[in-house]
């Protein structure tokens, strides 16, 4: 995964010994190192450098030898640059004492004292400065061990070897050589300093810094990840819970893990810490964000005092908090026909009759369909369901309504719709009467890191006095990012039961984030839905939406395009698993269905190919994949660059419009 100008400053170092195990972490696409500026260096890139010392030290010098000259000089500059910061770490927070110790802590790098002082003091030390300065560096969510994998099969496989061996593909073009992950040192090693080496990186190495180009959140996954690469991983359940935190987990390493844990019960096993190091959600207390001073070295487990019913309260609160933040964003909407009923119509003795909202603000039309839908954009771009916009024929309606929260009525253009997975974009229109409201758009999460048994909540603001509200687990993730196929396993399945004027409504994760929308399954009759008030429990995933959201903006378009194959991504192949040990790509989407006839059957497109470019864009994900197909547009060539069996084919086929007869199942 290195470029050629990383891996070439990588042989110019002439490096006596292996790269280091913190080096480990080149696990993004290359980037180039931040560059140097003036001012105080960052406190989390110092903290980080102590943690790098407190395991590298025993690299540099055995018995008081050096071992590693290289690695020797590393631990001077590292040490005496600590020394040059004390005084502006003073200024920023931290203590008289600290500065003695980091001063102490380079007189013991200088007099090559043994590894365990040293790596005691720098340990302490980096849990000192953190707590005096609050530095926040633990996950503020859960992280996703298979998300990690994912990111790590995609990205670092190739230098790094499918199991973490340090033998990909790559691996041979690089001197030193690409570190291995499966040594008994990865027992020393926290998840936090493997973020902290993605982060900052180390000058002068191969390591450059990536905290620019990479969100936080993946560099949490792929930590996690890369502590269950270990030569001998084996998790093994506990046969009672472990009351281990998440803060535990990221800051601490395995051993200190297995002391605290031995502490409360001696018969502890690391497979007890192994299992929790590959299902992190099984982890105890609250996942919140805390302060690094947690990453210090005294081993303990945390218990969680709190009672049961106080714990309740905290939860019905979240969900209190999320449905209060997120309410104002969410609003009702209309699609309007044509209506030949009079509005004046006498109801008949002995009985009230009111003009219904829509009567009075639009004369001549008559609701079809209603639901939710909620804003997108600070300008009023707004997400809702295609099914809404429509009327009895399919045809789309006359005019679309938005009430907003605060009960006020807006009329609105559809800017674009993809009818296939039930999805519509729509804009609020100027209006010369009233002045353009506050908008509150939401906060777009990711769907992909929701999983089973997870807290969703489906809000719903459906025309009219009421208001939907649900809360529940996730049933079942997506299985698939790409609808061209199977639909329904592009769904997410939840719990929740949600009346229908919740269509079109966002589906949210305990943090207040949409990860999803509310949509009927596909294959649904429409004229039956609606009359029957049916209730709804899957949701369309934010990712899909989004990775098509600019390009609908940008085309305007109410048709689905359409190539006639679905793609899977590449380390989700059903035949194989694409590692890269055969040549096979390490970028692109897999083909795992193609019909006929289409336009990429007439092409030779077969099952088993994987997609690496449209007209010379590289996919390196299926939202990729979505994002070219609607930029091209339905009636455009494009040229496709097909891999197979080691050749890589280019295919030239002309978007068409999805025929109806082939909607996904």
């Amino acid at each position: 995964m290195l470029s050629l100008s990383i891996r070439n400053r990588v042989r110019g170092l002439a490096r006596p010994t292996a790269a280091s195990l913190i080096g480990l972490l080149l696990l993004a696409p290359a980037a180039p190192a931040a560059p140097t500026r003036p001012g105080p260096i960052p406190a989390e890139r110092l903290v980080f450098l102590l943690q790098y010392i407190a395991l590298d030290y025993g690299l540099a010098v055995e018995e008081g030898e050096i071992a590693s000259p290289f690695e020797y000089e590393e631990m001077l500059r590292f040490s005496q640059l600590l020394v040059d910061e004390s005084e502006a770490l003073r200024s920023r927070g931290a203590s008289a004492e600290t500065g003695a110790g980091l001063s102490e802590l380079r007189e013991r790098i200088r007099d090559r004292r043994p590894w365990d002082g040293v790596r005691e003091l720098a340990t302490a030390l980096a849990a000192e400065l953190a707590a005096e300065l609050d530095l926040v560096t633990l996950p503020a969510s859960t992280p996703d061990v298979e998300r990690g994998r994912r990111f790590y099969l995609r990205t670092c496989a190739a230098c790094h070897g499918l199991r973490g061996r340090g033998d990909g593909p790559s691996a041979a073009e690089q001197d030193p050589p690409p570190t291995a992950f499966d040594g008994p040192r990865m027992n020393r090693v926290t998840p936090h300093q493997v973020v902290g080496a993605v982060e900052f990186g180390i000058e002068g190495t191969a390591m450059p810094a990536f905290g620019a180009s990479l969100d936080r959140a993946k560099l949490w996954d792929i930590a996690f990840f890369v502590m269950t690469l270990r030569s001998g991983f084996a998790p093994h359940p506990p046969e009672l819970p472990l009351p281990i935190t998440l803060a535990d987990l990221a800051g601490r390493s395995n051993e200190e893990l297995l002391a605290a844990a031995q502490e409360v019960d001696a018969s502890a096993h690391p497979a007890y810490i192994d299992h929790l190091r590959a299902t992190p959600a099984e982890a105890q207390g609250p996942v919140v964000p805390r302060s690094a001073a947690a990453v210090d070295s005294t081993p303990r487990v945390v218990l969680d005092p709190q009672s049961d019913l106080e714990v309740a309260l905290r939860l019905q609160g979240a969900f209190a908090a999320v449905a209060e933040a997120v309410a104002p964003s969410v609003v009702g909407v209309t699609g309007l026909v044509r209506s030949d009923a009079s509005p004046t119509s006498d109801a008949g003795p002995g009985a009230w009759r009111e003009g219904s909202v829509e009567e009075r603000l639009y004369p001549g039309l008559r609701p079809a369909r209603s639901g939710s839908g909620f804003f997108v954009s600070a300008d009023g771009r707004i997400l809702t369901a295609q099914r809404l916009l429509i009327d009895e024929s399919d045809q789309p309606v006359e005019a679309v309504d938005i009430e907003l929260h605060d009960g006020r009525h807006r009329t609105a253009r559809i800017v674009a719709t993809e009818p296939t997975i039930d999805l519509a974009v729509v804009a609020l229109e100027e209006s010369q009467w009233a002045p353009t409201p506050k908008l509150n758009p939401v906060r777009i999460g990711e769907s992909d890191r929701v999983r089973v048994g997870h807290w969703v909540i489906a809000l719903g603001n459906p025309p009219g006095p009421g208001r939907t509200f649900a809360v529940g687990t996730l049933s079942s993730p997506p299985e698939r990012q790409c609808y061209q196929g199977d639909l329904t396993a592009t769904l997410m399945q939840t719990s929740l039961d949600v009346p229908m004027g919740g269509h079109g409504g966002p589906l949210l994760n305990i943090e207040g984030d949409v990860v999803g929308m509310m949509v009927p399954g596909p294959g649904v009759d429409l004229a039956a839905l609606f009359a029957s008030e049916r209730e709804l429990r899957s949701a369309l995933p934010m990712d899909l939406a989004m990775a098509i959201y600019e390009p609908l903006v940008r085309s305007e378009t109410n048709r689905s395009p359409w190539l006639g194959f679905s793609v899977l991504e590449l380390d989700a192949a059903p035949a194989r698993r694409v590692d890269g040990s055969d040549g096979s790509p390490q970028t692109g989407v897999y083909i795992d269905d193609v019909f006929d006839p289409s336009p990429a059957s007439v092409a030779g497109i077969r099952v088993g190919d994987a997609l690496l470019a449209i007209d010379g864009n590289r996919l390196d994900s299926v939202g990729a994949f979505q994002r070219w197909l609607y930029r091209s547009g339905i009636g455009r060539e494009i040229a496709l660059s097909i891999w197979r069996g080691g050749e890589i084919l280019e295919r030239r086929v002309v978007v068409e419009e999805r025929p109806a007869a082939v909607a996904p199942r």
